[in-house]
């Protein structure tokens, strides 16, 4: 056990442990809808625009690029929220079989795009694992704007990405990362528990003013 903390220790450099406090204070803070969880999430995708060149992941780079933009994004959309608050749309209605008509044309489009991305990764350049680069990358992109609009629905998308992401960074030798996106896993089951929590809490308070 002491030799693999070690050796984590080791291959693992200081700028990567502060993106990974980052991105931790960054889902943290998004558990509670605290609008500060975007400029954690800023500071953690500066820093992985270098870590992830460096580690040939480049659509990654362009990831976290786009994350800063949708940080500021996100910081927006909940600001106004805030300033107009609206009752929370309850977590049931993500299972109305409307919208899920809707998720699965949409999940057709993603998949379509990542498919693309990933041909031209594999033509043009050296990325490493071009296709779950793209695609994790695709569908990121997709559910941070769903957190962005407070929608209950991305927590069910990160789980699926954080667990692929887990994998990808082992294979890059990114060990704290990997380790990050393994505690992202565990901390999204609190983030949905406390969105509900409050959803749960807004729709008793309407029951009682009404």
């Amino acid at each position: 056990m002491l030799d693999l903390l070690l050796t984590w220790y080791h291959q693992t450099s200081a700028w990567e442990l502060i993106a990974v406090a980052s991105a931790v204070a960054y889902l943290l803070l998004a558990a509670h809808k605290s609008i500060w969880c975007w400029a954690a999430a800023g500071l953690s995708c500066a820093i992985y625009v270098g870590i992830m060149w460096q580690a040939q992941l480049y659509m990654q780079v362009l990831l976290n690029l786009v994350y800063l933009v949708m940080a500021g994004y996100g910081a927006w959309c909940w600001q106004r929220r805030s300033e107009s608050p609206q009752s929370p749309a309850a977590p049931s209605a993500i299972f109305q079989p409307k919208r899920w008509q809707v998720q699965a044309l949409l999940l057709t489009g993603l998949l379509a795009v990542s498919l693309v991305i990933g041909l031209l990764l594999t033509w043009y350049t050296d990325a490493s694992q071009p296709y779950l680069d793209a695609g994790l990358t695709v569908f990121s992109l997709y559910a941070t704007y769903l957190l962005a609009q407070q929608a209950f629905s991305n927590w069910f998308y990160w789980l699926v990405i954080d667990s692929c992401y887990v994998w990808l960074f082992m294979q890059q030798q990114l060990i704290a990362t990997a380790a990050l996106y393994g505690l992202y896993v565990i901390l999204i089951f609190y983030a949905m528990w406390q969105w509900r929590s409050e959803s749960n809490s807004a729709e008793q308070a309407c029951e009682n003013s009404g």
